[in-house]
């Protein structure tokens, strides 16, 4: 069945180095829109909602029920939908009389940017600051986001951790706030850790895994002296996001117009280079690069030794890489 994909700016991410769109087309995703863009209505198909669980959200979804634009709503939150806003959604459902409309509502549990198979994001920008603001709604509002991101890990792997933290400060209010989640949803009817080491499958509380929450503060050192691996030196120097690097064009000599073209880099597991030497130091890297490029060179004059020498020159390959 054909269907529109509706997300808001943090699902967007959360999607993007996740999935193609070649693979959405696959699920019968003919169409992805950002949820806060006017949208034509498209009456006679299936909408598939992808959002965080915000009041801004919650009343533009509304919005979109009143107005008709699609024939059935699959409503998914990236996080626990808080029963204030689900009585609010249900009421505008009622108000405009399309219920009947709204498919399933789902707490998806994905707060957080899977950027690889071991590692992870909360996206949160300038969290940093927001967490040593003087305002102490802005450090409680920044804690709760914190605190849903690492619930939301913690139920995708369906695994209940074993938490430690320094005493004081925002590590120690974290982790008090993430023990106290995972509490209340053992005890609720709902159980999203049933085949955890500890809900289940024959496991014991050994097999629980670790979780280390430190402050920013914690090791200064570490962050001023930045390892000289390839990964980060990437992400640092070339602003690499949701595992994606733009290179600006080169400047021509003989020409003082800047050059504004660029070229985007995906770095994912099915770049070999990227896999084999995303920890590796920087010198190492360099060695490397070198190594591929003879090697690169070395498959060019092969295959050119195998083109016709008596053919025309453009059949010939160009060495550059």
């Amino acid at each position: 069945m054909y269907k529109v994909l509706v997300m808001d700016r943090f699902c967007f991410d959360v999607v993007t180095p996740l999935v193609r769109v070649n693979e959405l087309r696959r699920h019968g995703v003919t169409l992805h829109l950002l949820l806060e863009n006017t949208r034509q209505p498209i009456a006679d198909v299936p909408a598939v909602y992808f959002v965080q669980p915000s009041r801004a959200n919650v009343r533009r979804i509304s919005t979109d029920l009143g107005a008709a634009l699609y024939e059935a709503y699959h409503l998914n939150f990236s996080s626990s939908l808080p029963r204030p806003l689900l009585e609010e959604l249900a009421v505008e459902s009622v108000k405009t009389a399309s219920t009947a409309k709204v498919a399933r509502v789902f707490d998806q549990y994905l707060n957080f940017v899977s950027l690889g198979a071991d590692v992870f994001s909360l996206a949160q920008k300038d969290a940093y600051v927001a967490l040593n603001d003087a305002d102490d709604k802005v450090v409680e509002a920044a804690i709760a986001e914190i605190v849903q991101g690492l619930f939301s890990v913690c139920a995708t792997l369906a695994q209940l951790p074993i938490i430690r933290c320094p005493k004081g400060g925002a590590a120690e209010h974290i982790a008090m706030l993430l023990e106290k989640a995972l509490r209340d949803h053992m005890k609720g009817k709902g159980n999203l850790f049933a085949e955890s080491s500890m809900g289940g499958s024959g496991g014991t509380g050994q097999q629980r895994p670790l979780l280390c929450l430190f402050d920013r503060n914690f090791d200064l050192t570490t962050a001023l002296q930045h390892v000289w691996t390839y990964q980060p030196l990437v992400h640092d120097v070339m602003g690499m996001r949701l595992n994606r690097v733009d290179i600006k064009g080169e400047t021509a000599a003989d020409t003082a117009a800047p050059n504004t073209s660029k070229k985007s880099y995906d770095l994912e597991d099915n770049d070999p280079f990227w896999t084999a030497n995303a920890v590796a130091t920087f010198p190492k890297v360099a060695e490397e690069v070198e190594v591929e490029l003879a090697r690169y060179k070395k498959a060019v004059e092969a295959l050119n030794r195998q083109t016709d020498l008596g053919g025309d020159d453009s059949d010939m390959v160009d060495p550059k890489p």
